[in-house]
């Protein structure tokens, strides 16, 4: 009889196990999935002195032009890749807001292999243990070169029309 509740408790946590796998498959091909349709990606990494990354999505090499493995083995760091002008207020406006336990959104450009240059609109947050320390550094950059390129044709094309109503008065006061 022991033998066989043992048996019989063993065959049921066996199901239990092999259930929960599947749970956890199917929840890791969604993550997967979603991961991979981000206009961007998604990162995670434990800010010491420097990010140090412990996941990166696919899209990093859309993005960056670098595969998400360079990152991980720390080959290539996200600091290295920012424009020198935006160096200081990343930096700055990073841990303010890991200091002050809010949300981080910030617009910045991003050097790529070839030497140009992208947008970048990066949304992250800090993750605390139950003391209040910074765990972990998570977030999300999605390229937004195209929108700040059409922005920036826009304030060229109202700069223009002005220029013109200018010319125009003038003409009208000659």
């Amino acid at each position: 009889v022991l033998v066989h509740t043992l048996g019989r408790r063993t065959e049921l946590i066996q199901d239990v196990v092999a259930e929960r796998t599947a749970q956890l498959e199917e929840s890791r091909r969604r993550l997967d999935s979603l991961l991979h349709a981000l206009p961007g990606m998604a990162f995670r990494g434990r800010y010491d002195d420097r990010l140090t990354v412990v996941f990166v999505s696919e899209g990093a090499q859309l993005l960056t032009g670098r595969p998400a493995a360079d990152f991980i083995s720390g080959l290539v760091h996200f600091r290295d890749l920012l424009h020198p002008d935006d160096v200081e207020r990343v930096r700055a406006g990073t841990r303010a807001a890991l200091d002050e336990h809010r949300d981080l959104e910030l617009e910045y450009r991003i050097r790529q292999p070839d030497g140009t240059d992208k947008w970048v609109l990066a949304r992250g947050r800090g993750v605390y243990d139950p003391a209040g320390r910074l765990d972990v550094f998570e977030g999300l950059a999605i390229d937004i070169t195209a929108q700040k390129l059409a922005e920036r044709e826009r304030l060229n094309l109202e700069r223009k029309l002005l220029e013109g109503q200018k010319l125009e008065s003038l003409g009208l006061l000659a």
